[in-house]
C-alpha cells in the first residue's frame, strides 16, 4: 500500500532549496520524505527532508504513471510541476 504522501507536491520551507518545488516519492518512518524534481534532484538521487521543512499542497502527480526509463521518469515529473503551475526557482536564485 502506498503512503498518502506519495505524489504530493511540496514546497521546502527551509535550507537552501527553500521555495522549491518537489514531488514526494516516499515516505521514510522517522519522519522524513524523499523528495525530487526531476532537475536538481533526479529520481536516482531524491532528497530527504524533515516533514517540518516542507509545506504540502494539495495537488498531487500520479506516480503510478511515471515511465520505468529514470530519465523519461525525471522528464515527467518536472513537466507535471510545470504544467500544475509551480515556480522551482529558490529564494536565492529570485533575489
Amino acid at each position: 500500500m502506498r503512503s498518502k504522501v506519495e505524489g504530493m507536491i511540496v514546497t521546502a520551507k527551509a535550507g537552501r532549496d527553500r521555495g522549491r518545488s518537489f514531488v514526494a516519492i516516499a515516505a521514510e518512518p522517522e519522519g522524513f520524505v524523499m523528495l525530487s524534481d526531476g532537475d536538481t534532484r533526479p529520481m536516482s538521487n531524491p532528497k530527504k527532508k524533515k516533514l517540518k521543512h516542507v509545506e504540502f499542497h494539495e495537488d498531487r502527480v500520479d506516480l503510478t504513471q511515471l515511465p520505468k526509463d529514470k530519465a523519461c521518469a525525471d522528464a515527467f515529473i518536472r513537466k507535471a510541476l510545470i504544467q500544475k503551475g509551480y515556480n522551482n526557482k529558490t529564494v536565492s536564485e529570485e533575489g
